[in-house]
């Protein structure tokens, strides 16, 4: 009886522990292709799948959220974006930031509109490349289990003895 109730226990926290051990947590990093303002996501961690990024720019207002990204796409995916402004000569200005994945074909876009007019608002005309980069190492699957048979080996010897 005392040795199966440790077996359980063990197979319980297990069942429980794993799927939190898989988080995919990364942080984006933009690059732009020539002279501009790269834009900072803000937080820089994001989860796959489905991401969103809210984009920062300081000449902005408020910061601009992006996504979520299809539900395919995956963190290794070849990412592009592209920022345009359009403003009306002293009345508002528009906004569109897109994100478009290579791989999938796939495009996220958003727009701000009614900004007020600002003649900085010019230069941030922008294009360059999206990447996602681990934020933390996560465990093997082979590790995690190989780990938990060895406790249970361990437990069954102290039990044993």
């Amino acid at each position: 009886m005392r040795k199966s109730l440790w077996i359980i226990i063990a197979v319980f926290f297990a069942a429980i522990g794993t799927p939190n051990a898989h988080a995919q947590v990364y942080d984006a990093t933009f690059t732009c292709y020539e002279t501009c303002i790269t834009p900072i996501a803000s937080p820089m961690t994001v989860s796959f799948p489905s991401p969103t990024i809210d984009v920062f720019y300081s000449a902005l207002p408020s910061t601009i959220n992006v996504g979520p990204l299809g539900a395919t796409d995956v963190y290794n995916d070849t990412y592009t974006y592209i920022m345009g402004v359009g403003c009306t000569v002293n009345v508002s200005c528009l906004v569109r930031f897109d994100i478009y994945d290579a791989h999938t074909m796939l495009d996220s876009a958003t727009s701000i509109s009614g900004l007020p007019y600002n003649v900085s608002l010019y230069n941030l005309n922008s294009s360059g490349t999206l990447s996602f980069t681990s934020a933390t190492p996560e465990p093997n699957s082979a590790a995690l289990m190989l780990t938990g048979v060895g406790l249970l080996g361990l437990m069954m010897r102290r039990i044993l003895a």
